[in-house]
């Protein structure tokens, strides 16, 4: 086999004239000699014979390399073990592949779409259990090789975070991602956060994914003044759309609307591009969670106004509504409307909405946007939260300012008609780094697990980013009461 990878690499390095010539006379003087000599059997000459004929196949030198990779890989682990290594081989590469992906999605898929390390470590194991049955000096031989593989596999991440409690359950909870998408040089940070959730979907037991809206910096532009941002909104668009396609499939995710979302800077009207990035049929985990959808401004179905549905074991069925940024009253009255469905009467019921709450935890009477007509805070409340029954927490961003972590962050209850409490909390996180047009907020999110007594939110406030590094892992997490606390739902 390396002797026809000689006459390969001669032929493609010797003149055309020549070169083609000079293989097939050495490949047939050498096999000949080969064979007489008794060096290999005539069996061997074939099966090279067929290898190199249907490597021919592929004309691409890149794909070839790629094969050659395998190819040698099998025949060195044959050499050594025998048909055991040949199937480890064979575990190992189908294993790869169903672990990469080419453009965006799983390079199997659909035979194995979520095949990934943990499966390798299952498959390994497993194997690994046949062979000391039957060869336990091959056993720790192949255990050596298990180990190594999956260390170098293993990303070494300083901070991971856990459920407290085994049988809980989480939320995860991503503030205003508008600065890290209005420059180009942000977006892998949101990308960071979002890859993050991805990874922390099993160990965590995500059930979902919510965020505050102002997905964009401004809706509307094509010339940046590089100082708010140096991205077309065509780009701002594209580059929150792609940070959400590493969730895509794997998990639902809730994203309610903000007032940069809408307008061409910041809610002039209510012109938005949610629809266009975000249908209905982008995630196919909302086939399952996605259960309403109201009208926007123009009367069509959009997930500006949508309610979803999450089964859980320890809480029963939860519902969460995302409403538009200052919400017309028709939106209103969409949202009272499904709450009050029978067939969500004893769900547990979260609103989703942008524009809510200040850091002093006052809700907003009235903001100075063009946005008309629109409902701010104390509306939302009285003619909404207020009278239902069922809601039991409110969720909200929006809110920021140059100032220390509890000046963007706020939580407050009062009391529903039926006397119930009302948890709502505001987290904003986008200058948190002391800046308006920094790096778009420190990838800072919150984790909320939903503890197993079915009343219990347990809330704590995490940066993926800070968690990456060694030097900065004790910054991952933020610990003062205003940002690590729980919340009892009634």
């Amino acid at each position: 086999m390396f002797t026809f990878e000689l006459l390969y690499e001669g032929d493609a390095l010797t003149p055309s004239s020549r070169g083609t010539s000079l293989s097939i006379l050495g490949a047939l003087l050498l096999g000949d000699a080969a064979v007489n000599a008794g060096v290999v059997s005539p069996i061997m000459v074939i099966i090279v014979a067929v290898t190199a004929i249907s490597s021919i196949f592929f004309v691409y030198y890149d794909f070839q390399s790629f094969i050659r990779y395998y190819r040698y890989s099998l025949m060195f682990l044959a050499s050594f073990l025998g048909i055991v290594g040949v199937l480890f081989g064979f575990i190992f590469i189908i294993t790869n592949l169903c672990s990469i992906k080419s453009f965006g999605k799983p390079f199997m898929i659909p035979i194995s779409p979520k095949l990934n390390i943990k499966t390798f470590i299952i498959f390994g194991v497993s194997f690994l259990i046949y062979i000391y049955i039957m060869n336990k000096k091959l056993f720790f031989i192949l255990t050596i090789i298990h180990l190594n593989i999956f260390c170098i596999s293993a990303q070494i991440y300083p901070v991971r975070p856990q459920l407290s409690d085994k049988h809980s359950f989480s939320m995860i909870l991503l503030p205003d991602p508008q600065s890290y998408n209005k420059f180009d040089a942000n977006q892998p940070l949101f990308e960071l956060q979002t890859a993050w959730i991805a990874n922390s979907i099993e160990p965590l037991n995500i059930k979902g994914v919510l965020c505050t809206g102002d997905l964009v910096e401004q809706n509307e532009i094509r010339i940046p003044d590089g100082i708010n941002g140096n991205q077309t909104s065509e780009e701002q668009w594209q580059a929150a759309s792609r940070a959400f396609e590493r969730l895509d499939d794997k998990i639902s995710y809730v994203v309610c609307t903000g007032n940069h979302d809408y307008g061409y800077e910041k809610a002039e009207n209510r012109l938005c591009h949610l629809p266009d990035y975000f249908p209905s049929e982008r995630n196919s985990c909302w086939k399952k969670s996605l259960v309403e959808t109201g009208l926007n401004y123009q009367g069509i179905p959009t997930l500006e106004n949508a309610a979803y549905e999450f089964e859980t074991d320890t809480w029963g069925k939860l519902l969460v509504i995302s409403l538009e940024f200052a919400p017309r009253d028709e939106a209103i009255e969409w949202a009272a409307k499904v709450a009050g469905k029978a067939k969500y009467k004893n769900h547990k019921v979260i609103l989703l909405t942008h524009s809510y709450m200040s850091p002093e935890a006052k809700r907003h009477i009235k903001e100075s946007y063009k946005i008309s007509p629109a409902n701010y805070g104390e509306a939302i409340w009285q003619k909404l939260v207020y009278p239902s029954s069922n809601i039991s927490m409110v969720i909200c961003g929006h809110e920021c300012e140059i100032a220390d972590y509890k000046g963007n962050v706020s939580f407050r209850t009062d009391k529903n008609s039926t006397g119930k409490n009302v948890a709502q909390m505001m987290f904003n996180a986008q200058t948190a780094d002391g800046q308006w047009h920094g790096n778009g907020g420190d990838c800072w999110l919150r984790i909320m697990e939903f503890m197993p007594d079915g009343k219990t939110i347990k809330i704590k406030t995490f940066s993926p980013l800070f968690a990456l590094s060694p030097l900065t892992s004790e910054k991952a997490w933020r610990t003062d009461s205003y940002d690590q606390f729980d919340i009892t739902i009634e």
